[in-house]
């Protein structure tokens, strides 16, 4: 037996489909890694993909463009992770399931600190080929300021595109980090090994 079929027999939260979206705040990568891992299906961080080195913003035609392409390597499946609006309908329809933490913003902003911090301390490599310094997490526009004043705006333009956009994929909401260590769980993963 393989994973992806533990994990269908596991879950009683809903059918994981191959082609997974990821939105939402305060754990999107750790979970997509963890799937990744569990299921085999290639995973496509977002983040990775529109930050170049140095901080560099990609062009949002360009950015897309990388997508389709790995998505079109990975016939059977993949995992994106991000919360693009500009990517967002172009890869929502192809989706057959839906992760969304949709989880409280002060929650998620002190984890984001606390993240940033150890991975300033640590000097670990984020978002492709960038680190974290301590300059950019106390900026106005770092994404501990984001998640703590631009957060819920972010939530609201997901909560919009679930019930804009045309797709049929199956919805699974996550609204604590208790749900969110109950879905870990029921994954039968152990989420430590995967915390970004």
């Amino acid at each position: 037996m393989n994973k992806a079929t533990e994990f269908e027999k596991s879950s009683q939260r809903f059918k994981l489909g191959r082609r997974i979206c990821i939105y939402g705040r305060g754990g999107k990568t750790s979970l997509s890694r963890a799937l990744g891992d569990l299921t085999g299906l290639p995973v496509i961080e977002l983040d990775a993909v529109f930050w170049l080195p140095n901080w560099v913003e990609r062009d949002s035609e360009e950015m897309l463009q990388i997508v389709r392409e790995r998505i079109d390597e990975s016939p059977d499946g993949w995992i994106i992770d991000g919360n693009y609006s500009k990517i967002r309908p172009h890869i929502l329809p192809m989706a057959d399931t839906v992760i969304w933490l949709n989880l409280p913003t002060w929650n998620v902003t002190i984890r984001i600190a606390k993240r940033t911090i150890f991975n300033i301390l640590r000097r670990k490599r984020i978002c492709g080929e960038n680190y974290e310094n301590p300059l950019n997490a106390i900026a106005p526009n770092s994404v501990i300021w984001f998640n703590a004043f631009g957060g819920k705006r972010s939530q609201q333009k997901v909560a919009e595109a679930l019930l804009s956009l045309e797709f049929d994929a199956d919805v699974c909401e996550i609204k604590s980090y208790r749900e969110l260590r109950d879905l870990y769980r029921d994954l039968n993963v152990d989420r430590n090994a995967y915390l970004t």
